[in-house]
């Protein structure tokens, strides 16, 4: 069997790792891929589908997983489905009418409201709307929460507890073009106070198997301070994840979206990611991401000691009620090294040095390519993704912690608490 990997992040990196160890490092390949894996990599623009058709059938791929959200969201998996020559092939990932869960948080949002899905008050408005969303906005106590409804990189949310502030994020949503399309339709809700966690599940729209949790960090700042990004780390497992609230995220969550699926008639062969909230022990959606997220898929991948090829074969042969997922009980601790000037604009083509030392933690690529001179340089703003790993959470950080020293570019940035929240964790939320 050969599989192709689509996408070029740390999350991608992460999947390619692990199905190159279960299929043999010359039977998969990625598109567009990165510096980490510029070896087995094809060049492709992810939304020219002609062209990933091209790579699929000229190397003979069986298994196609696809990594990021915005070819899914563009229905790359309806030209899969569609087109004679590959809807026979095994392809991972979600119809565009199933993408809407991500790329629409209004669509989202409705979705949880009409299946009664625990979810933050929300109301919806369009670029027509500023009075509206202002009224809206002044019924509520701060933090005031606004959402960009379209895809924005992980970059669309703002928290402030200034309504001034979140005045001029509509605006510039609105009017500045500050996201582009993504930004001209917003969900402004209710901040609900608590601990964030992520699951996942692997579903083929009826059954699932619940995957590891994680917690990630999306603030670029120490202490969840400063400006959202795509993930500044993660950790898995959490310490969050007790019975009677896994029970809970089971039937108020994961049931209740299934069904809707299916009562919506929304096929769905893929991955389903819930951004979920934790207040007084109970779960509340924030969003769903349609694909595996990043950069908690770095911690959970290595966690899997079942064959991850043969859960994405068991969602396409609708298997998933026979597949028993195992994992090992290690911490994974995953830290991410950004360009300086992230999530604003950041600098590039600096050279990536590790020092010619043993390093024992994951080394997952992000943000890098190959110069001409064939150095690994920094490429894009979530450079790598080092995660540590050990028989306690804390062993996980010093691990990657005592790595990250070997490694330099210039304007190196990361934050140096991810999982401190974590370590002397009560059950308080």
């Amino acid at each position: 069997m050969k599989a192709l990997i689509i996408g070029s992040g740390g999350r991608e990196h992460a999947i390619f790792y692990k199905i190159q160890q279960e299929l043999g490092e010359n039977n998969v390949l990625i598109t567009p891929g990165n510096g980490g894996t510029a070896k087995y990599a094809i060049k492709s623009d992810l939304n020219n589908f002609e062209q990933i058709k091209k790579i699929v059938l000229e190397n003979n791929i069986d298994l196609i997983i696809c990594g990021p959200e915005q070819p899914l969201a563009n229905g790359i998996a309806d030209y899969f489905n569609n087109d004679t020559s590959l809807n026979k092939k095994i392809f991972i990932g979600p119809t565009q009418q199933a993408a809407k869960l991500e790329s629409s948080k209004t669509f989202a949002k409705k979705f949880m409201q009409k299946y009664q899905i625990p979810t933050a008050n929300f109301a919806n408005f369009n670029h027509t709307q500023f009075e509206e969303a202002n009224i809206f906005l002044n019924s509520l106590t701060a933090p005031y929460v606004i959402k960009a409804s379209g895809l924005a990189a992980g970059k669309g949310v703002v928290i402030t507890n200034d309504i001034n502030e979140a005045r001029e994020t509509i605006s510039q949503f609105f009017y500045q073009n500050a996201l582009g399309e993504a930004g001209k339709e917003i969900v402004i809700e209710e901040f609900i106070d608590g601990i964030e966690m992520s699951a996942f599940i692997a579903t083929n729209g009826k059954d699932y198997v619940l995957l590891p949790e994680a917690k990630d960090y999306k603030k670029i700042g120490e202490g969840d301070t400063g400006l959202n990004t795509g993930g500044m780390g993660s950790v898995s497992p959490t310490n969050l994840l007790n019975e009677p609230l896994k029970d809970k995220i089971i039937s108020k969550i994961i049931h209740p979206t299934l069904f809707g699926l299916q009562d919506m008639k929304i096929s769905f062969n893929g991955f389903i990611f819930f951004g979920i909230i934790i207040k007084n022990n109970e779960p509340y959606l924030l969003e769903y991401n349609v694909r595996l997220g990043d950069p908690e898929t770095q911690v959970v991948i290595p966690r899997f000691k079942t064959s991850f090829t043969e859960l994405c074969l068991s969602i396409k042969n609708e298997n998933l009620n026979k597949y028993k997922i195992e994992t090992n009980q290690l911490y994974h601790c995953c830290i991410t090294l950004a360009s300086k000037g992230y999530p604003n604009n950041y600098e590039k083509n600096k050279i990536i040095e590790i020092k010619n030392e043993k390093i024992d933690s994951f080394i997952f690529h992000g943000g890098t390519q190959l110069d001409s001179h064939g150095n690994i340089v920094t490429s894009g703003g979530r450079v790598l993704y080092i995660v540590g790993y050990g028989d306690s959470l804390r062993a996980a950080q010093l691990m990657a912690y005592n790595d990250i020293k070997k490694i330099h570019f210039d304007g190196i940035y990361y934050r140096k608490d991810i999982g401190d929240d974590l370590l002397n964790l009560k059950n308080n939320f």
